[in-house]
């Protein structure tokens, strides 16, 4: 991965976090596990849409719960674009 690259996923991952107080969204856990969600697939948009309004801070466990959208193109409930 260039070094590029890098920089741009690192400022979208903090960008997400510091606006979203680095707590998930959905349960509001606050640890050092948070990971960034796409709310729409970065396949979709140019650049990989590594932009905060196409970002959601989530634990992992509501990360898995979201990406099941992605996946199946079937949403858990609470969990649709």
């Amino acid at each position: 991965m260039s070094a590029y690259k890098k920089t741009v996923r690192e400022n979208f991952r903090n960008g997400c976090l510091e606006r979203d107080g680095h707590k998930c969204r959905v349960c509001n856990v606050a640890d050092n596990s948070l990971e960034i969600h796409h709310i729409t697939d970065r396949t979709e948009i140019v650049n990989g849409g590594y932009t905060r309004e196409n970002g959601i801070t989530l634990c992992p466990e509501c990360h898995e719960k979201a990406e099941e959208y992605h996946r199946t193109g079937v949403a858990v409930y609470g969990y649709s674009q």
